[in-house]
């Protein structure tokens, strides 16, 4: 008798140890769920090119977002945590979490921005009076100097004219970035849609820099960099006499893409970005058109 009175009278007094117990235990046994979606601002929709890491000094976890933009972190301790969420194209965001109930799930709904291209007005004035002057007169001639056929490809030796007294910059064709394309007729006057596309561009730059951009100063003519028109494999179109016009056409995106972006997006791109929306803006066709003889 004496011996279970002793044995009572230890838990007694151990009362709160048993209870810090049975507290640590059901939050290991029944730990927190977070849930939630991701969302682009400009559309509020679901994004499904995101993935989420959640951590704090004891835990790290990284998931990936599902084909309707919904994540699941599952077996999450009570505590404090960093959430990092990266999304292609988007701006990424960290935010921070506390689980306080560890048998609650909690539902999230993430929201991120587009890296937008913003100008200034400065820039946007110059634009509107290169537009205006374009408006009397063109304000460049683009010309086909000449040109190589050769394998099923033509490549275009133009130059571009500055009509005007205010300079201008266009891109040259750099990696799998070509704002130069062509419009390719028949004998009979039909349109010849491309039918090559460049697949290989892993690795290679997305943006034009200013190392990219063709000073076209006031009133000259400069010869520009050779053209491939790869999108045109004529070894695939049918024999015969075609026509080709030179288009040039650059419009300014609204949003960076094709990775994921920092928050201080605008610094890291600011090359990227100037050179973006300094370059002359529209659609500009060749003065001339070449005529050459497709033969296998």
């Amino acid at each position: 008798m004496i011996k279970k009175i002793n044995r009572i009278s230890v838990v007694i007094k151990n009362l709160k140890d048993v209870c810090l117990f049975i507290f640590i235990f059901h939050s290991f046994v029944y730990p927190a769920n977070i849930v939630g979606v991701v969302k682009s601002k400009s559309d509020q929709k679901p994004y499904n090119l995101a993935n989420l890491s959640l951590s704090n000094n004891n835990f790290n976890k990284v998931v990936s977002v599902d084909g309707r933009g919904r994540f699941t972190f599952d077996g999450i301790p009570a505590g404090k945590y960093v959430l990092k969420t990266n999304a292609l194209g988007l701006v990424s965001r960290i935010d921070s979490i506390s689980i306080k109930d560890s048998s609650k799930t909690y539902d999230l709904e993430i929201i991120l921005s587009e890296a937008i291209i913003e100008s200034n007005p400065e820039t946007e004035k110059y634009h509107l009076q290169l537009l205006n002057e374009n408006k009397k007169n063109p304000i460049l001639t683009l010309t086909i100097e000449h040109f190589n056929f050769k394998n099923g490809i033509v490549t275009i030796y133009p130059s571009v004219r500055n009509n005007i007294d205010i300079s201008f910059t266009l891109v040259r064709v750099f990696g799998c970035i070509n704002y130069f394309s062509a419009v390719v007729r028949d004998g009979n006057g039909k349109v010849v849609d491309p039918n090559s596309h460049r697949i290989d561009c892993v690795g290679e730059k997305i943006y034009p820099t200013r190392d990219d951009l063709i000073i076209i100063p006031e009133e000259q003519t400069i010869d520009c960099p050779p053209v491939k028109l790869e999108n045109y494999n004529f070894n695939l179109i049918p024999d015969g006499v075609y026509t080709l016009e030179l288009v040039y056409k650059y419009e300014m995106p609204k949003y960076l893409c094709c990775e994921s972006f920092r928050p201080d997006y605008r610094q890291q791109y600011e090359d990227v970005i100037s050179t973006l929306i300094t370059t002359l803006r529209g659609e500009y066709i060749s003065s001339n058109k070449i005529k050459f003889e497709n033969k296998h």
